[in-house]
């Protein structure tokens, strides 16, 4: 092989193996030899310049640069001495500051500026929404602060329940005072207010709890999460006393002051009810005996225990389910359900009996009329069943008087 094919074959050496290898200057002749001497600074500059590419390449912007006289890794340097700014930006990026900007680096430079900018709205943009989501929270925990100091406040009770365990989750503050004033078990009281199957936002029902005495409560129903357990809100208002105001109406509305015994609004009504439902009932319509004389002699404190004996004889001596009433000064009823005419009788004589008894102890004359009816659904009103009533009253009377020389 001669010198020049030498050459040839170092030059392809260099050209794609990128140099790195030295060729032996002394198996050249002077005409070939300060060639192959450039070759080799050739090869030697070209390796060097190649091994700092690839160790940018490689990301080691610390590698040492080559001598400025290798010409071949100017480039290169400027290369690395750009990535070495832009990763100075990124890093400035990266703590927040959106003002870097780079222009030296064509398309690239366009993208990275882009990049900047949707970097720096996208910040804005979750900076936005943490002011929102903080205020939003500050919000609901002002609004919760609020809430748990009017449920602490209200005189409602508000209980909320477990839906799976049915044990109590909260209870305000009425609720925790009156489970201990009334004496009342919170456990038991759970399972009167879960067992209610009414579907919650209903309108609101009625329940009595038992402690150391009745009381009864409006209860309201909502379904809810309580700090992520499914659960059930309960708000009852106390309505005892409510209750209590009602029944004393009820009492002032239908019932007798003087002795505590339904008044004529009730009779009327009842009885119109038993008819309409056809109602198997027995009717004695009484009259007190000598109630005039007893106030002109005695005085009208006098007839007004003759009229108190008499109802209270009534009620302790007729069945529990059997209805008296006042009807007037005095006239009284007694409404005898399932009963025929003929026990109702002997009710009636045994009442008799007793104030005979009770008269003659005072030296007295205590006694009653009465006027005996069973309903046998031949009445269309209480209208006509009360004068009928009132008609055999008197025949008994009449016969009373005729009897007793009175």
């Amino acid at each position: 092989m001669n010198e020049k094919e030498k050459l040839l074959i170092f030059i392809d050496y260099i050209t794609h193996e990128y140099g790195g290898e030295q060729v032996d200057t002394d198996d050249f002749h002077d005409e070939y030899r300060e060639i192959a001497i450039a070759l080799n600074h050739l090869s030697a500059a070209l390796h060097e310049a190649m091994s700092f590419a690839a160790a940018i390449a490689a990301g080691d912007l610390d590698v040492e640069a080559p001598s400025r006289e290798n010409l071949l890794c100017g480039p290169f340097r400027a290369l690395r001495s750009s990535l070495s700014h832009l990763t100075w930006q990124s890093q400035r990026v990266a703590a927040g500051d959106y003002s870097q900007q780079v222009d030296f680096m064509g398309e690239f430079s366009d993208a990275f500026n882009n990049m900047i900018r949707q970097l720096e709205l996208r910040e804005q943009q979750l900076v936005e929404v943490t002011r929102q989501e903080t205020l939003r929270a500050q919000e609901m925990k002002d609004n919760n602060e609020l809430l748990m100091y009017i449920t602490d406040r209200i005189e409602d009770w508000i209980i909320v329940i477990d839906s799976i365990s049915h044990d109590a989750l909260f209870l305000n503050s009425a609720a925790q005072h009156g489970i201990r004033d009334y004496e009342l078990d919170l456990d038991r009281t759970c399972q009167t207010l879960y067992s209610d199957r009414r579907t919650p936002h209903t309108k609101s029902w009625d329940i009595s709890l038992t402690g150391k005495s009745r009381y009864d409560f409006s209860v309201s129903k909502f379904q809810m999460q309580w700090k992520g357990t499914s659960s059930y809100l309960y708000i009852l208002q106390d309505i005892t006393q409510q209750n209590e105001k009602i029944r004393e109406m009820e009492l002032l509305a239908y019932r007798d002051p003087a002795t505590k015994l339904y008044n004529r609004r009730y009779c009327l009504q009842l009885l119109d009810s038993m008819l309409q439902c056809r109602v198997p009932f027995t009717l004695c319509f009484i009259d007190l005996n000598n109630l005039k004389m007893i106030n002109d002699v005695y005085g009208h404190t006098a007839g007004d225990e003759y009229i108190l004996l008499v109802a209270n004889t009534l009620t302790n001596m007729l069945r529990r389910d059997d209805v008296i009433c006042r009807f007037g000064g005095d006239e009284m009823i007694a409404i005898l359900h399932y009963c025929d005419a003929g026990l109702a009788r002997k009710h009636m004589q045994r009442i008799q009996d007793a104030l005979f008894t009770t008269g003659s102890e005072h030296s007295r004359n205590y006694s009653i009329s009465y006027g005996i009816i069973e309903n046998k659904n031949t009445f269309s009103s209480s209208r006509a069943l009360l004068d009928e009533a009132d008609r055999r009253m008197y025949a008994f009377k009449q016969n009373f008087k005729q009897e007793h020389s009175l």
